[in-house]
């Protein structure tokens, strides 16, 4: 880290990476069936999905595979399944989404030991200043309890 660059400075570089994450996720979840379309769908059609899409570690297999794991222990089936197509094109594209979802969120976690060491040397105004501007995050998180344990080893000033 150049010894210039502030923890503001560094939080600053850092954001847009976590807004970028964040654009890319919206994008995967509006390709991706709803909750309530893949209720209303085949357990077929879901395993379908689910196999195509658990090995981008989309967060959304998850809500896929409790479903299915539902109607495996009630048995339940819908009546008339409505099914959703989606061709190997458009899981490769929300494949490729979810490679830059996932490169923008660990730039963005890159940063946090940069910031934390910032904070460390600049004190606790300097933590509240980029915790203001962090969105809410593992990095956040991390440097709030960083300024936390720095004000509990502050020795009061008589």
């Amino acid at each position: 880290m150049p010894s210039h660059q502030t923890a503001l400075d560094i939080a600053r570089e850092a954001v847009p990476h976590r807004e970028l994450a964040w654009e890319r996720y919206e994008q995967i979840r509006e390709r991706l069936p709803t909750r309530d379309q893949a209720m209303s769908a085949s357990s077929e059609d879901l395993d379908e999905l689910l196999l195509r899409i658990s090995s981008y570690d989309l967060p959304h297999a998850g809500m896929i595979y409790d479903i299915l794991a539902d109607r495996r222990v009630s048995g339940y089936e819908p009546e008339r399944p409505q099914p959703f197509n989606m061709d190997i094109e458009t899981i490769l594209e929300i494949g490729d989404l979810n490679r830059e979802r996932v490169t923008a969120e660990r730039t963005f976690d890159s940063y946090c030991g940069d910031i934390l060491n910032a904070v460390g040397s600049e004190g606790v105004e300097a933590g509240e200043q980029v915790i203001s501007i962090l969105p809410a995050s593992a990095v956040r998180a991390a440097v709030r309890r960083h300024v936390d344990r720095m004000m509990a080893m502050q020795v009061p000033t008589p």
